[in-house]
């Protein structure tokens, strides 16, 4: 009886371990979306006003959007905003224009 208790005991604890660690899972999944987010909004801030995008800026707002949208089920604001960027006119680096921070 005594051997039942303590495995039930252990199965219980088990899936009490394993409910915590989807729980920060779970967390962890929404903060990178957050910072994604928070990504795809800074470019589209910088960029819309300014009027075009250069080629690393859009690779790069492609990459975190593509991880945003399909790896973390992103959507809404930050597909219009990246939609948004992806219709800008594509153009280099200018002298003196602002860096892709």
């Amino acid at each position: 009886m005594r051997e039942q208790e303590a495995a039930r005991h252990a199965e219980e604890e088990r899936k009490s371990d394993h409910a915590e660690v989807l729980r920060k899972l779970d967390a962890v999944c929404d903060g990178v979306q957050t910072i994604l987010k928070a990504e795809i909004i800074h470019l589209f801030r910088k960029c819309v006003p300014r009027g075009y995008i250069t080629l690393e800026e859009r690779e790069y707002a492609a990459k975190v959007y593509a991880d945003y949208h399909s790896k973390l089920d992103g959507n809404g604001d930050g597909t219009y905003m990246f939609e948004a960027l992806m219709a800008l006119p594509l153009e280099e680096h200018r002298a003196g224009a602002e860096g892709t921070d």
